[in-house]
């Protein structure tokens, strides 16, 4: 019950900042300009100090041994999920190259930071919330290369055709160099070197700027919500088969691959749960930022979250 109770809350506070952006953006205080602007805040700022805080604000580190295991374990898990996830996304019959993209990053990324760490903590204790922070950082590196991939399928140039594909590779290059990727490789030396800085000036100025990332992807995603009626965000039924592979196939796959390799039982744990998050709120915001099908990701991500209170509590009665 108490794994099922944190899960409820963590889903109600994610959708009652989407609510305040959805009448934010009625009321006109936010526009697609401001959206925009605030989620190259994010991208740009936030969210890389919410990385790096992810190790200095850690009162410990696991050992190295175990740090290079985790780190490991992410960048095969993701490897595996982004490959299904964009052979399945090609399966949505009627659905442009562009929302086929849409449905693989939703398929690949989920929350693991807002909703992920803290129901870690409830249900295997702080330890797994060191594991997860640490299982997180590849996350980083993949949707700042893979998932902006996958969100620019089918990007058409100014002539209405669609890019080629070495103008693709140099635009995915240019994304990629940007500074929540540097984060990533910044958060991995100072894991491995074990630095932390949880009370200090540079760690607590990390967090707070971190603590902005959350509220602000929120409320972009309940703006971006905010134009659409009630009727067509829940009227489409690819969304929902998209949500329902990250809450539940997902996890499974992962949990069936990694079973007969990875003996420790905590371990094993984190990547499973943490697998089954819901859709990852950064994804409405790179859509906005690289032309992908935002309505589609913004879509999922509510009917992912909401669907979570449920498949999370699940997942955990296989797992104990």
């Amino acid at each position: 019950m108490q794994v099922f109770g944190h899960a409820v809350t963590q889903m109600l506070v994610l959708v009652l900042l989407m609510a305040a952006g959805i009448v934010l953006r009625r009321r006109r205080y936010l526009n697609d300009g401001f959206d925009a602007r605030l989620t190259r805040i994010v991208m740009d700022l936030a969210l890389p100090a919410m990385i790096v805080s992810s190790v200095l604000s850690s009162e410990s580190l696991p050992e190295t041994g175990t740090i290079l295991q985790l780190v490991g374990l992410s960048f095969l898990s993701y490897t595996l999920v982004a490959v299904v996830a964009s052979l399945v996304s090609r399966l949505f019959h009627g659905a442009s190259p562009s929302e086929q993209g849409a449905h693989a990053f939703v398929i690949t990324f989920g929350n693991v930071g807002f909703m992920g760490l803290p129901v870690l903590n409830a249900i295997f204790g702080p330890q797994a919330v060191f594991y997860g922070a640490v299982y997180n950082i590849p996350f980083n590196i993949f949707v700042f290369t893979i998932g902006i991939w996958m969100i620019g399928r089918g990007k058409e140039g100014p002539a209405g055709k669609q890019d080629p594909i070495g103008t693709r590779a140099r635009n995915l290059l240019r994304s990629v160099l940007n500074p929540t990727l540097v984060s990533c490789f910044v958060a991995i030396a100072l894991a491995l070197l074990h630095i932390t800085d949880h009370e200090g000036v540079i760690g607590l100025t990390c967090r707070y700027l971190g603590n902005l990332t959350v509220p602000a992807s929120m409320l972009v995603i309940g703006s971006t919500l905010g134009k659409m009626s009630v009727r067509s965000m829940l009227d489409r039924v690819s969304p929902y088969a998209s949500s329902f592979l990250r809450l539940v196939a997902v996890p499974v796959l992962v949990f069936l691959a990694f079973r007969p390799f990875v003996t420790d039982p905590l371990v094993l744990g984190v990547i499973t749960v943490t697998a089954g998050m819901p859709c990852a709120s950064l994804g409405t915001m790179l859509s906005i930022t690289y032309g992908g099908d935002t309505a589609t990701i913004t879509r999922a991500t509510f009917i992912s979250t909401a669907c979570s209170v449920l498949t999370i509590p699940l997942l955990v009665l296989l797992l104990t």
